[in-house]
């Protein structure tokens, strides 16, 4: 056996995938999208893929209005992503099954890979976020339920080993779960086989090597429950005093950005109308009856479960609407998506019903 021969491995691995960069990678996201659906890649409207980005799989769906920055690798045997999922710049996936969720998110500075098994998987439920700067390792599967948030510098581990297994030392490979409505604040360290339940909150620098309930506050080193029966349910006079709030401090973020308001009061609500070289409406209502006149630009806000967001989309001619008690959303406008995603500071998303 010749020296290169001893160092010469029966199954290759391509850290970068040379050939693909070459071939896709720097071509305008137009002809990329079309080259791939020659490929026979399910590609949906409005697709982005950014200059120096690859997609790089056997089943591949990508759904509509998904965007992917530059200088991205996404690589798995099998890929799915829904709607509306952003992967930032400079990110790098490699597993065998990707699954995003709609709406979800994979900031810039990513990197998800390491020891592959056939059961390598990493999965995003609906209105996830993983953050700049994590390192996911998922040799065993990493499933995140819906609305869940992973920090920045945040590592999820599902496999633990170095020293030999034989002469007594711990070897680990087991998988990662989260449930849906769980907050990991920046700079956590989930260990393998460890299940986090729905609905929990967990102290930033923690590390996780046990399961934790749902509906708790966790925190430290390891993380143990400090808080159960969490969240604590607020009235409707609280709640009603954050929109408030909300509503004050998103009209502050307009004036600020050079939008001139004027706000008028109607029947158990107000309409809000900002001005820059066009004119964006607002309309809060915590009663529904039907609106006079709405601008083509317009939102429709409610705090009523009554009618619902779609009836009153399919009999009104307002072009978005939010409802706050259903988390639903329906129909667009440049002011509805504004206010949207002021409203995700405050951790409020909604479901999609179009």
């Amino acid at each position: 056996m010749t020296s290169a021969e001893a160092f010469a491995v029966l199954i290759k691995r391509k850290k970068l995938p040379l050939k693909e960069l070459l071939l896709f990678g720097f071509l305008p996201s137009f002809l990329k999208v079309w080259l791939y659906r020659k490929r026979g890649f399910l590609i949906g409207k409005n697709v982005s893929i950014g200059f120096g980005s690859v997609i790089i799989g056997q089943t591949v769906r990508v759904h509509d209005n998904t965007k992917i920055g530059f200088l991205t690798i996404v690589r798995a045997t099998q890929i799915r992503l829904g709607r509306y999922v952003h992967i930032g710049s400079f990110v790098y996936i490699d597993t065998v099954d990707l699954e995003v969720g709609e709406d979800s998110e994979v900031r810039e500075y990513v990197y998800v890979a390491g020891l592959k098994t056939p059961e390598s998987k990493l999965k995003l439920g609906k209105r996830c976020g993983i953050f700049q700067y994590c390192f996911l390792n998922p040799t065993k599967p990493i499933i995140l339920g819906d609305d869940c948030g992973i920090g920045g510098l945040s590592k999820l581990f599902t496999h633990g080993s170095f020293l030999s297994k034989l002469e007594g030392y711990p070897v680990a490979f087991a998988p990662i779960t989260l449930g849906n409505n769980v907050w990991i604040p920046w700079d956590v360290f989930i260990l393998p086989g460890v299940t986090i339940g729905d609905n929990v909150v967990v102290g930033a620098g923690s590390i996780i090597n046990r399961d934790i309930p749902s509906n708790c506050i966790a925190a430290g080193n390891p993380a143990k429950v400090v808080k159960e029966n969490f969240p604590t349910a607020l009235s409707d006079q609280e709640k009603n005093a954050i929109l408030m709030e909300i509503f004050s401090e998103f009209e502050s973020h307009m004036k600020h950005n050079h939008f001139q308001l004027s706000k008028t009061s109607i029947p158990d609500g107000f309409s809000a109308i900002f001005r820059n070289s066009d004119r964006h409406q607002l309309i809060f209502v915590e009663k529904y009856s039907k609106l006079s006149r709405t601008l083509e630009d317009s939102v429709l806000v409610l705090n009523t479960s009554d009618p619902r967001a779609e009836e009153i989309y399919q009999s009104s001619n307002v072009a978005m609407i939010i409802s706050i008690p259903e988390k639903e959303r329906i129909g667009t406008s440049l002011i509805g998506e504004e206010f949207y995603r002021f409203l995700s500071r405050y951790g409020i998303r909604c479901d999609r019903l179009d």
